[in-house]
C-alpha cells in the first residue's frame, strides 16, 4: 500500500520515545522556566509566546539550554534537581 508507514517494531520504540528537559530565560541573570516534554515543538511554543502565564508574564522567550533523555522518570528527576538548587551565594 503507497503512502503508509510500517509500524515500528517494540524492540526499538525506545529510540522513538524521547522526553526533553529545557530551559527558557527572559534575558542574562533575568527570570528562567525549566519543564520537561516529549514534544520538542512544545519547545518552540513557549519560545514564540503562543502559551500564555509563566513564560509571557517575565519575557521567557529565549532557549538556554536542552538535554534529551529515554526516561520520562530521569528527565523529571533532573528538572527537579535544577529547580530545587540554590542560587550562588544564598545560605539556608
Amino acid at each position: 500500500m503507497a503512502g503508509l508507514v510500517p509500524a515500528i517494531p517494540l524492540v526499538h520504540a525506545h529510540v522513538v520515545r524521547r522526553f526533553y528537559l529545557y530551559i527558557l530565560g527572559s534575558r542574562p541573570g533575568g527570570a528562567l522556566y525549566v519543564g520537561v516534554t516529549n514534544l520538542l515543538c512544545r519547545v518552540y511554543d513557549l519560545k514564540d509566546k503562543l502559551v500564555k502565564g509563566f513564560s509571557a508574564q517575565y519575557g521567557i522567550d529565549q532557549q538556554v539550554h536542552f538535554e534529551v533523555y529515554d526516561s520520562v522518570y530521569v528527565a523529571i528527576q533532573r528538572e527537579n534537581s535544577i529547580k530545587h538548587r540554590r542560587a550562588p551565594g544564598k545560605r539556608g
